[in-house]
C-alpha cells in the first residue's frame, strides 16, 4: 500500500463526526453537507451527528426510569383505591361497574414519555404560537399601508377641488390622474409605506423561520419517543 493511500486512510479514521449545530436559526449547519453532496458521494462520517440529548441509548434509559416510576405510582394508586373500596363497599360496587364499562386500567405510557419530550414540546409550542401571531400581523400591516395610500389620495383630491369642475353628485369630470403634492406627501407621512413594506417582509421571514423550527423540534420529539419505545420493546 502506498504512503499516500495510507495517509488518506488515517485522515478518514481520525475524522470525527460533525455535530449538529442547532443554535443557528437558518440551519446553516446543513449547508456544507448539501454543497458536498453536489460535488461527490457522501460518506457516513460526512453526515451530521445527532445531538447528545437525542442519543437512542440516552432516551431509552430515560424512558426506562420514567416507566418504572410510572408503574410504581400506578401500583400505589391501585393499592389506595383497594383500601378505599374495602372501607366503603357501596362505592366499591359502583366503581366495579364503571371499570367494566371502561376496561381494565393500565399504567400510562403517555405519562411515562412526557418527562423526556416536554422540554422540546414547550419550546415548539411557543414558537408555533409566535408564528401564528405573526401571521395575523402581516394583514394588519397591509391594511395600514392601504389606509396610508387612501389618505394620501384624499389629500390630493382636496387640493384639486378648487381647480377641477365637479358634477352635482361630487364626482370629478376630469379623467386626469390625481397629482399628489409634496405637502400632501409630508402631511400623510407617505414615507411610512416603505417601513410597512419592510416590516411585512421581516414578518413573513420570521414566520417562516419559526414554523421551520417548530417542525424541526416536533420531528426531533417524535424521533426521541419512537427510539425510546422501540428500544424498550426490544429490551
Amino acid at each position: 500500500m502506498s504512503r499516500a493511500a495510507s495517509t488518506d486512510m488515517d485522515v478518514k479514521a481520525d475524522k470525527k463526526p460533525r455535530a449538529t449545530n442547532c443554535t443557528w436559526p437558518l440551519f446553516t449547519a446543513i449547508s456544507d453537507v448539501m454543497m458536498q453532496a453536489k460535488k461527490g458521494r457522501l460518506e457516513p462520517e460526512d453526515l451530521l451527528s445527532l445531538p447528545a440529548t437525542d442519543d437512542v441509548f440516552v432516551q431509552s434509559e430515560l424512558l426506562k426510569k420514567s416507566w418504572e416510576r410510572t408503574v410504581r405510582q400506578f401500583n400505589r394508586d391501585q393499592a389506595a383505591k383497594k383500601a378505599e373500596e374495602l372501607a366503603n363497599p357501596e362505592a366499591a360496587a359502583k366503581a366495579a361497574k364503571k371499570k367494566k364499562k371502561k376496561g381494565e386500567e393500565v399504567p400510562s405510557l403517555t405519562r411515562a414519555l412526557w418527562p423526556q419530550v416536554r422540554g422540546l414540546w414547550r419550546v415548539a409550542f411557543g414558537l408555533y404560537l409566535v408564528s401564528v401571531g405573526l401571521a395575523f400581523l402581516g394583514p394588519f400591516l397591509l391594511g395600514r399601508t392601504v389606509q396610508l395610500l387612501q389618505t394620501t389620495q384624499q389629500c390630493g383630491l382636496k387640493e384639486q377641488q378648487a381647480a377641477v369642475e365637479l358634477q352635482d353628485d361630487g364626482n370629478l369630470v376630469s379623467d386626469d390622474p390625481i397629482s399628489i403634492s409634496d405637502a400632501c406627501r409630508e402631511s400623510s407621512q407617505i414615507h411610512l409605506g416603505y417601513i410597512y413594506a419592510a416590516a411585512m417582509l421581516g414578518v413573513k421571514l420570521c414566520e417562516a423561520m419559526l414554523r421551520s423550527w417548530h417542525d424541526h423540534l416536533m420531528t426531533r420529539l417524535a424521533l426521541r419517543a419512537r427510539a425510546a419505545i422501540i428500544a424498550t420493546i426490544y429490551r
